[in-house]
């Protein structure tokens, strides 16, 4: 009774399968596949610094994703998605945060913590290409497919900034030889994952809904989705060639 009950809401919300297929096929978001969060603790703080250092290029970059994305909505007349994404846009600039941006609690958070400055990190070529790409992707111009992309980015948020939470902690044991303890970096993680986050995926799932409504639309949804997350997955693992694959690393502070 329960599969069934599951297989018919399935079908009334076409993104609970969206986010099945997510959560089962791309390491960015599985902590059972992902290389970093399997092989946690063998890796050394210099390593994990590496991945820090570069994934702090997706906060930097998250609000221009957001406002090509916003582009399409505008022109299509989605009031509701207009509005969601404007809303998002605003928290990550500060609007929920005393007017820090994310991107900068984020810094100032690991700067206090570890010593160690972040800002101005320079990215590696898989960081431009996840950039780029996911550019790339939010400038499509069917807003059915960049409604999609940006779903992509709110649905895989949190199971990703889990990952990166607990990459972040073993950082600061392995260089601190303590727990992560400033105020600002433990809240950022706590704000996201229960409730900014969550609210994200919550409230764009709803606003898209009033949109994508036939089923070339949603194929055009699904088609935003997936090229998101396959740009996720490509960044990943190129993290993890990159970084894992390092057999010495030099002395002094990580930086």
């Amino acid at each position: 009774m329960t599969e069934e009950k599951n297989e018919i809401e399935a079908k009334k919300d076409f993104t609970i399968e969206l986010r099945k297929d997510m959560k089962e096929k791309f390491i960015s978001v599985n902590a059972n596949k992902n290389q970093f969060a399997v092989d946690l603790d063998k890796l050394t703080a210099y390593q994990l610094a590496q991945l820090v250092s570069q994934y702090n290029h997706f906060p930097k970059e998250i609000v221009s994703f957001l406002i090509w994305a916003r582009k399409n909505s505008i022109k299509q007349n989605w009031h509701a998605v207009t509005n969601e994404l404007t809303r998002n846009i605003g928290e990550e600039l500060g609007t929920q945060s005393l007017g820090f941006t994310h991107y900068q609690i984020l810094l100032d958070g690991l700067k206090n913590g570890l010593g160690a400055n972040f800002h101005g990190s320079f990215p590696s070529t898989y960081t431009t290409g996840f950039v780029n790409g996911i550019t790339n992707v939010m400038q499509n111009e069917s807003a059915e497919f960049t409604t999609g992309a940006a779903y992509a980015l709110e649905a895989s948020a949190v199971p990703e900034l889990t990952i990166v939470q607990a990459v972040v902690k073993k950082l600061f044991l392995l260089h601190n030889e303590e727990d992560m303890q400033d105020e600002n970096l433990i809240s950022f993680f706590k704000n996201h994952l229960s409730e900014w986050e969550p609210g994200h995926e919550e409230e764009l799932n709803k606003a898209s809904k009033q949109y994508i409504k036939t089923d070339e639309q949603k194929q055009q949804f699904k088609e935003g989705f997936f090229a998101v997350m396959k740009t996720m997955d490509t960044w990943w693992s190129g993290m993890a060639s990159e970084i894992i694959g390092l057999q010495k690393e030099p002395k002094g502070e990580i930086k």
